[in-house]
């Protein structure tokens, strides 16, 4: 299936209903939790999603070739991460660029690392569990993708090898993983070639639904 070129997500307005899904911890797959590894306080040594967001994943593998499955890197993520994230990359475009206002800091930032928020009706993605970042593993091993997770570039953008004929079997493989996911009803983010969403307000926004799942502000683990 050939990546589909789209806008980012606005999501004003976009309606919640809360479905009270729980968060599960992933266990079908192989997980490394990224910000755990890297040090950031408040991450989750385990990666956790809501229920259906697990359900529909292992759907999803059911459209991999075989040889390849799903390796986890983020889902589920505590506002506190999500803050020490969006900071930092903010303060990197700052430094690049001193002349953006504070205003056009914050939606620079937002494009690769949603701002945080406190309200559980207008939530971060990943703060909601229906967020999930991913990658594809064959045989084990990691499948070249073209950029390394987080790397906030345009050969990021999840359609990059597909308006720009650099590398088809880079292409290729970011069809993989996106075919298996939209075909288990998920929905892609433009601008980041691991992030899928399913339930939030990204998934809202793309297939004209309400959202179905709150911030999870004080919920513990």
């Amino acid at each position: 299936m050939k990546i589909e070129t789209k806008e980012f997500p606005i999501v004003d307005g976009i309606e919640i209903i809360d479905s009270k899904e729980q968060l599960v911890e992933i266990t079908d797959f192989k997980c490394e939790p990224i910000y755990y590894k890297q040090g950031y306080k408040g991450a989750l040594d385990k990666c956790y999603c809501r229920v259906s967001v697990l359900e529909h994943l292992k759907e999803a593998k059911k459209y991999l070739p075989e040889g390849y499955d799903f390796l986890v890197y983020d889902a589920y993520r505590p506002l506190e991460v999500q803050q020490s994230l969006f900071d930092k990359y903010r303060n990197e475009i700052k430094e690049k660029n001193p002349e953006l206002s504070e205003e056009e800091l914050d939606k620079e930032a937002n494009y690769f690392v949603a701002k945080p928020s406190f309200n559980r009706y207008r939530p971060s993605v990943h703060n909601t569990g229906g967020a999930i970042d991913l990658t594809l593993i064959k045989d084990g091993k990691l499948v070249d993708m073209g950029t390394e997770f987080d790397d906030f570039t345009d050969k990021a953008h999840s359609d990059y090898y597909e308006v720009n004929n650099v590398d088809n079997t880079i292409r290729n493989n970011r069809r993989i993983l996106y075919t298996a996911m939209i075909n288990a009803r998920f929905t892609s983010l433009p601008t980041e070639w691991w992030h899928f969403d399913y339930g939030d307000l990204y998934w809202a926004y793309y297939l004209n639904k309400k959202s179905i799942y709150v911030g999870l502000i004080n919920d513990n683990i």
